[in-house]
């Protein structure tokens, strides 16, 4: 229940809007019944948080991976682009939460995080040697930040210009396939196997 209300405090008004006292009222509870559910306002918007994140990892994990990485990262980026237009406040607020300092993350939230960045790894796998999982990794995490900035470019209505953000996203996933495939083109994979000694 306090979930439930806090999700639809942030759909409406934001995470800004969100504390232990709004959320008290719109369950019709005393402001000390969220305490005896969680340890603190921080732990409701981080179980909050992994909710959003898993159900993203739920819906693009039923994305057909099989084709070219451009297509797929397409397809995964449509699912993100169709959640986040539908409730634009709650993914922002994945994004906007900063934890207390000193507070660390909890291991359910790294593993949704960690879920979706595996899921962006397999599609681009293919296109790296053996050896290359850190840069690989490290491509995944800019494929995600771009993915995010366009959409919070659009959601926010700050740009000057009409944004298309489908056309946008697209065009983001050509341009970092075609670019990842010109720093490691197929030739070069197959000169390395052809001469495993060589550095």
């Amino acid at each position: 229940m306090a979930l439930d209300a806090a999700r639809a405090i942030v759909a409406r008004d934001g995470l800004r809007a969100l504390s232990v006292r709004s959320i008290a009222t719109r369950m019709g509870y005393a402001a000390g019944t969220l305490y005896q559910l969680f340890a603190d306002l921080d732990d409701l918007i981080i179980t909050m948080n992994c909710e959003t994140l898993e159900m993203l990892a739920a819906t693009a994990n039923k994305v057909e991976l099989k084709g070219d990485p451009a297509d797929v990262l397409i397809r995964l980026a449509d699912v993100y682009i169709r959640l986040v237009t539908r409730e634009p406040k709650r993914w922002n607020a994945v994004f906007e939460y900063s934890p207390p300092a000193g507070r660390a993350m909890p291991e359910r939230y790294q593993q949704a995080v960690g879920n979706l960045l595996a899921l962006v790894q397999k599609v681009i796998g293919p296109l790296f040697r053996p050896g290359q999982e850190a840069r690989r990794l490290h491509e995944a995490r800019v494929m995600w930040s771009g993915l995010y900035g366009i959409m919070t470019l659009a959601s926010s209505r700050k740009s000057s210009v009409e944004i298309d953000p489908a056309s946008m996203v697209h065009s983001l996933a050509k341009t970092y396939i075609a670019g990842i495939r010109a720093l490691n083109p197929p030739g070069a994979r197959a000169s390395r196997k052809a001469h495993p000694h060589r550095v």
